[in-house]
């Protein structure tokens, strides 16, 4: 997992209207982080193949609510999910794809097309980032800085994750980087995705 370094705002690309909806099984992708992910239904590989003919090679990503559903339809996952770009594909031995993509701006979805390849698009509504700062979020960075760093001393988490964190650029990208590290249940995790502002998340 690494912090996504990338321009944000208004120099980083708008999002298109539609985009194509990969649904994931026990995750949920936060914004700004670089993931790899699992690719193996024929239908997300479809999907997948069709991203990368794009010119811009972005999906949306959502969490389905019940794992266990193979073709997940749009009332299967949740409606609030995140932008990614596909940076990179590698073919598994088993006919799957490893992907590693760039996870961008949240977003709310709405008004789904099934597609000819068995996935669905949506309508996108891209939720800004709340940036509030002051004396009182400052310390409640520095809290669960802290509190994490403690976390990884007391586990078998990687070292350079400290370093992740401390190198975090706004509050909410630390708070999704502790999230990722920690065994929360997948509506535990869209919860935190789902909170509308900074102090709430953190």
């Amino acid at each position: 997992m690494h912090r996504d370094h990338s321009e944000t705002g208004e120099g980083r690309e708008k999002v298109p209207e539609r985009l194509p909806v990969l649904p994931l099984r026990n995750m949920v992708l936060y914004p700004d982080l670089v993931l790899p992910l699992r690719v193996a239904r024929p239908f997300a590989r479809k999907l997948v193949d069709e991203v990368l003919l794009t010119d811009h090679q972005l999906m949306a990503v959502v969490a389905q609510k019940d794992a266990k559903a193979e073709e997940p339809a749009y009332d299967d996952c949740f409606d609030t999910g995140t932008v990614a770009h596909v940076m990179k594909l590698m073919k598994q031995p088993d006919g799957g794809y490893q992907i590693l993509v760039r996870a961008r701006d949240k977003v709310r979805l709405s008004e789904p097309r099934k597609q000819e390849g068995g996935y669905w698009e949506a309508r996108l509504e891209t939720v800004e980032e709340d940036r509030s700062t002051g004396e009182e979020i400052e310390a409640m960075v520095l809290n669960l800085r802290k509190q994490f760093e403690r976390l990884v001393e007391l586990t078998n988490l990687p070292g350079e994750l400290t370093m992740v964190a401390l190198n975090a650029e706004r509050p909410l990208q630390l708070a999704y980087i502790v999230a990722v590290n920690l065994d929360l249940a997948v509506t535990e995790r869209q919860t935190l995705l789902e909170l509308p502002d900074a102090p709430t998340t953190l």
